[in-house]
């Protein structure tokens, strides 16, 4: 009897043993997996719980992960702009009621790189609807100096316009492409469904 019972527990813990070394290899495995397919390959998106997530990779590990991202971040941002809407509203701290907020690029194409070099353009950017996609790109007036005020980089063409649906106003460039990257502190971050992305000095907080 002895014996016996010497043998079932020697079985066990053989089998026990060896299912944690196997589940350690699957975890090992899969979370390669993950970091091959974020280096290699840009991700397509898709739903959690209902619920449309850009840069979802579609692996049950980065679930919870892409769920407590705000924004999602970027390395360097190459737009050909052919116009700008320029965003106004009041400012507390300068007690003044038209105060330069954001700028909204008029983009024709775009390149989106991100940490682990995937490239984002606009045939293969992650949406709901699969298809050639621009997000919504904005900055702000951190770079005043670079975008407007110093037309080294947009020659403004033809006088402003009115955006009737937004109240923005409209000014066309020469086209012209921007190459921005995330040195010195600037951000170039996309929300969480990708349809914006966002350029700032400041923090994409401020754009919320």
């Amino acid at each position: 009897m002895k014996k016996i019972i010497l043998f079932l527990n020697l079985f066990l813990v053989f089998n026990l043993g060896f299912s944690l070394v196997k589940g350690v290899n699957v975890l090992e495995y899969h979370l390669k997996y993950i970091q091959d397919s974020k280096n290699n390959t840009p991700v397509k998106g898709g739903y959690i719980d209902g619920k449309w997530y850009a840069w979802y990779d579609g692996t049950f590990l980065g679930k919870e992960e892409i769920k407590k991202e705000r924004f999602h971040k970027f390395k360097t941002l190459e737009v050909d702009v052919v116009g700008v809407e320029m965003e106004y509203g009041r400012d507390e701290l300068l007690e003044a009621d038209r105060v330069l907020k954001y700028i909204h690029l008029k983009v024709t194409d775009f390149k989106l790189t991100d940490i682990n070099g995937n490239v984002y353009t606009k045939d293969n950017y992650p949406n709901e609807q699969n298809k050639t996609f621009i997000p919504i790109i904005m900055t702000d007036k951190t770079i005043n100096n670079r975008l407007i005020e110093d037309d080294k980089y947009l020659k403004f063409i033809g006088s402003e316009k009115k955006n009737i649906k937004t109240g923005r106003t409209v000014l066309d460039i020469i086209p012209t492409k921007l190459i921005l990257n995330n040195d010195n502190g600037f951000d170039i971050c996309a929300t969480p469904n990708g349809k914006k992305l966002y350029y700032s000095r400041w923090g994409c907080d401020r754009f919320e």
